[in-house]
C-alpha cells in the first residue's frame, strides 16, 4: 500500500507539472508532495518564506482541474484569516489558473453567510468591530469606577496585586521554603516589599488620605542598627509587622529562629521606648488572604487609635479617588480597557458565557490575580452582552458562535455542501473556528481538509487562538496526512539558520522541523549595540534613531527602493491618561523622518513611496528586502515585552496549554526576524540586552555605537 501510495504520488506530480511554475518559483518536491496527497485530513507544516500560501493556492487549482475526480469551483472553500488575505488568494488564483468561483472567505465572512442563510434576525445588523467594542467596554468601565463603589473596590482590589508574580497555589507549594524565599510582592507604587501581609499595609497608606491629607510612607528607612517597616514622617509613626505566628513562633521559612527573631523584637522595642518614637505593632497571623479587609480594618482602628491619643484630635481615613489611584498606579498598571476587551474576545471565543465564567471561578482553583481579575470583568462583560442583546447587535465572536448554533440545530443548512476545505494560517485556529470547521466537514462524510501553518509563527494568542489544534492534529482529526515543506525561499542562509537556532529555545507544546534556506548568502546580521550608559536612555534612543535613519539613507542612495525598508517595534505606542502616543523610540524615527523628507508609514499599503513602520504583530506575512528591529532590549516594551500578562487571561480558556510568556514572545521576534529577504539590522543597549541577542549571537555582525 506504501509503495502504491509512493508511485501514485509520484505520477501525479509528474501529471500535473504544468502548475508547478505559475508562481514566483517553480515549487519544489516538498510542496508538490503536500499538494497532491489526498488523505481526508491533511496537515502541511511550513517553516517562514516556505511558500506555504502558494503550496495552499496550488492545491486548489489542482483539486479544481485534476482528472478524472475534479471538484466543482462552488464545492471547495478556502479560508483566509484577514481581509487582504482573502483578496490575494482570490486574486491568484483568477490571474493564474482562471478560477474565479472558489468560495475564498474569512472566518467570520463564512459566520455572517451561514446566519443570511439561516435567515436569522442578525442577517443584516451592524457588527461591532473591535473598536467599537473597546470603546462599549471602556465606556461601561468608566460608568461603574465613578458610580458604583463595589466596583471601584474590585478595581482596587486587582490593581494591588496586578504585579504579583504568582501561579495557582497548591499548599504543598505555598508551605515550601524555596516558594516562600523566590516570592516578590510590589505595591501599586512600584516598592517592593518582603510579604503579601506588608504590600497590603503599604498599598493601604498609598490609596487612602488621612484627614484629607496625602499619606507619605517610607518602606524600610534607616534608624540606626535597623530598619522599621513602615514609617510616616508627617506624623513621627513607626509601624512593625512582626512576622509571628498565633504560637508567637516564625514561620518555617524564616532565616532566624524563633528565639533569635523575638530578641531582636525585644532590642527593636527597647529603642522605641529609650527614644519617645511612636510605635504602632501588627502581626502576621492577624492578618488572612481570604478577608483582608478585616486586617485592614484592624489596621485603621490601631493607626488612628493612637495618633488620637497622642495628639488628642480626630483622625479619618478616607479612600483616594479613582483619578488619583491610577496616577499613582500608572507606570504599574494604566487602564484595563484593553485587558478587559480582550478577557471578554477570549472568552466568547471559546463559547464562555458570563454565567460560566462565574461558575468556573468557583470549581476551579485559580491564582488570587486570576480571581481578582474574573470579579473585575465579569459584570463588564454581562453588561457588554446585555447591550449587544438589547440593540440587536452582534460582534466578530458572535458571527461565529450564532453560526454553529445555528448549523446544530438545523441539520439542512449546508448539508453536503464542501468537498474540500482548506484553511490558510492554521496556526491560529481557535476552539469556535475549530468547531465551526468540525461541524461543515460532518454536513459531508467525503469533505476532505487541508490545512497549511507554522506553529513557530503562533502569535495570535490574544485573540483567542489555542497552538494545541496545530501541533496536536491527530488529535482533533484522526489518521492525519502530516507534510512538511522546510525550504525558506525569502530570507538568506544567516538569518534562517539564525531563527531556528532562536526557536529551538522554545521547549514546550512546538514541532521540531527542519529548515534550510534557498539562498547561500552569508552576509551576517548586523547588530548594533549603543553603549551609552543605563541611566541614558534618551540618548539611547537618540542614537539609534539617527544611526537607522543615516543607514536608511544609505539604502536608498544604492538603488533600494523606499517600499524595500521595513522598520519593526515590539510596539508602536503606549496609552497614556489621555489616549495613545507613540513610544520615544517611534516618534524620534518619525520626526528624524520628516526631516529628511521621508515618509513613514504604519500600513501594510501597496505603495513605493513610503517607509513602512510596523509593530511585530503588524509584521505578520510581510516581507522587505531591508528590515530594522528597534529595541530588542530587556525593556517593558521591548523584547520580550513586559505589559502583558496572559495569566489573568486563563480564566476564560479551555484546555489551553501551558504557555510560558517568554515562548511566545520568541516566536514573536522569530516573526520579526523571518520578515527579512536581504539584510536585518538589529539595535540593542549594551546595559539591557534582550536574552534573545544572545540566542543568535554566533549570526550577527555587532557594531558598537559609541557615546
Amino acid at each position: 500500500m506504501l509503495n502504491y501510495n509512493s508511485k501514485f504520488i509520484k505520477q501525479r506530480k509528474k501529471d500535473y507539472k504544468f502548475l508547478w511554475s505559475k508562481g514566483k518559483f517553480t515549487l519544489d518536491d516538498e510542496q508538490q508532495t503536500a499538494i497532491v496527497t489526498d488523505d481526508k485530513h491533511n496537515l502541511v507544516v511550513a517553516a517562514a518564506g516556505s511558500g506555504k500560501t502558494e503550496v495552499l493556492i496550488t492545491r486548489i487549482a489542482y483539486i479544481a482541474k485534476r482528472k478524472p475526480d475534479s471538484s466543482p469551483q462552488e464545492k471547495i472553500l478556502a479560508i483566509a484569516y484577514q481581509r487582504k488575505a482573502r483578496e490575494e488568494i482570490e486574486k491568484r488564483l483568477k490571474n493564474r489558473f482562471g478560477l474565479d468561483k472558489i468560495n475564498v472567505s474569512t472566518f467570520h465572512k463564512l459566520g455572517k453567510n451561514i446566519l443570511e442563510e439561516a435567515r436569522t434576525k442578525y442577517r443584516h445588523t451592524d457588527i461591532i468591530d473591535d473598536n467599537k467594542k473597546h470603546r462599549i467596554i471602556g465606556k461601561i468601565f468608566g460608568n461603574k469606577i465613578k458610580n458604583e463603589p463595589e466596583f471601584f473596590k474590585l478595581f482596587l482590589d486587582f490593581i494591588k496585586i496586578f504585579k504579583d508574580n504568582e501561579e495557582s497555589e497548591s499548599e504543598e507549594k505555598k508551605n515550601s521554603l524555596e516558594y516562600s524565599l523566590g516570592r516578590a510582592y510590589i505595591a501599586i507604587d512600584g516598592t517592593k516589599v518582603k510579604s503579601r501581609d506588608e504590600k497590603e499595609i503599604m498599598d493601604f497608606f498609598l490609596t487612602h488620605k488621612l484627614n484629607n491629607k496625602e499619606i507619605k510612607v517610607v518602606y524600610e528607612t534607616d534608624v540606626k542598627s535597623f530598619k522599621p517597616d513602615f514609617y510616616l514622617p508627617q506624623y513621627s509613626v513607626y509601624l512593625e509587622h512582626w512576622g509571628l505566628t498565633k504560637n508567637g513562633e516564625v514561620p518555617q521559612w524564616f532565616s532566624q529562629s524563633t528565639e533569635e527573631y523575638r530578641a531582636s523584637m525585644d532590642l527593636k522595642k527597647q529603642w522605641f521606648a529609650t527614644n519617645d518614637k511612636i510605635l504602632v505593632e501588627t502581626f502576621s497571623y492577624e492578618y488572612n488572604k481570604e478577608h483582608p479587609y478585616r486586617f485592614i480594618e484592624l489596621l485603621k482602628r490601631r493607626v488612628t487609635d493612637t495618633l488620637n491619643n497622642r495628639y488628642q484630635m480626630e483622625f479619618k481615613f478616607t479612600l483616594k479617588s479613582y483619578d488619583e489611584i491610577v496616577e499613582l498606579a500608572w507606570d504599574s498598571y494604566r487602564t484595563p480597557v484593553e485587558e478587559l476587551a480582550t478577557f471578554i474576545t477570549t472568552a466568547k471565543t471559546y463559547g464562555l458565557s458570563p454565567e460560566r465564567i462565574q461558575k468556573r471561578m468557583k470549581e476551579s482553583k485559580w491564582s488570587q490575580k486570576q480571581i481578582a481579575f474574573g470579579k473585575l470583568v465579569l459584570p463588564i462583560f454581562e453588561q457588554y452582552e446585555e447591550i449587544l442583546q438589547s440593540n440587536e447587535k452582534i460582534d466578530f465572536e458572535d458571527m461565529i458562535n450564532l453560526a454553529i448554533t445555528e448549523l446544530t440545530n438545523k441539520p439542512n443548512l449546508r448539508s453536503v455542501c464542501y468537498d474540500h476545505i482548506l484553511i490558510d494560517e492554521y496556526q491560529d485556529i481557535s476552539a469556535q473556528r475549530y468547531q465551526l470547521i468540525k461541524i461543515l466537514m460532518e454536513r459531508n462524510p467525503n469533505c476532505k481538509l487541508f490545512c497549511v501553518g507554522d506553529d513557530w509563527q503562533s502569535i495570535m494568542s490574544f485573540s483567542g487562538s489555542n497552538i494545541n489544534f496545530f501541533v496536536n492534529f491527530s488529535k482533533y482529526f484522526e489518521n492525519p496526512s502530516i507534510k512538511i515543506i522546510s525550504t525558506n525561499y525569502r530570507s538568506t542562509k544567516t538569518i534562517v539558520d539564525a531563527g531556528a537556532n532562536l526557536i529551538k529555545n522554545n521547549t514546550s507544546c512546538q514541532i521540531q522541523k527542519p529548515t534550510r534556506a534557498k539562498k547561500s548568502d552569508p552576509k551576517q546580521i548586523q547588530l548594533y549595540c549603543s553603549q551609552h550608559k543605563k541611566n541614558h536612555k534618551c540618548s539611547y534612543h537618540d542614537q539609534i534613531a539617527e544611526h537607522c535613519i543615516n543607514r536608511i539613507i544609505e539604502y536608498l542612495n544604492n538603488g533600494f527602493a523606499l517600499n524595500d525598508i521595513l522598520i519593526i517595534s515590539r510596539c508602536l505606542k503606549t496609552r497614556t491618561r489621555h489616549g495613545y502616543a507613540f513610544l520615544p523610540i517611534v516618534k524620534l524615527i518619525r520626526d528624524l523622518a520628516k526631516e529628511n523628507n521621508l515618509k513613514v508609514i504604519h500600513e501594510n499599503w501597496q505603495t513605493t513611496n513610503n517607509i513602512r513602520l510596523l509593530t511585530a504583530h503588524g509584521s505578520k506575512g510581510l516581507e522587505a528586502k531591508i528590515v530594522f528591529l528597534l529595541d530588542v532590549i530587556d525593556d517593558t516594551f521591548g523584547f520580550p515585552c513586559k505589559i502583558e500578562d496572559s495569566n489573568i487571561i486563563e480564566l476564560a480558556r479551555i484546555d489551553y496549554p501551558p504557555q510560558d510568556r517568554i515562548e511566545q514572545e520568541r516566536r514573536l521576534f522569530y516573526v520579526a526576524m523571518t520578515r527579512a529577504i536581504e539584510e536585518l539590522n538589529i539595535y540593542t543597549w549594551q546595559p539591557a540586552m534582550s536574552d534573545f541577542i544572545q540566542e543568535i549571537k554566533e549570526y550577527t555582525k555587532e557594531n558598537s555605537l559609541n557615546c
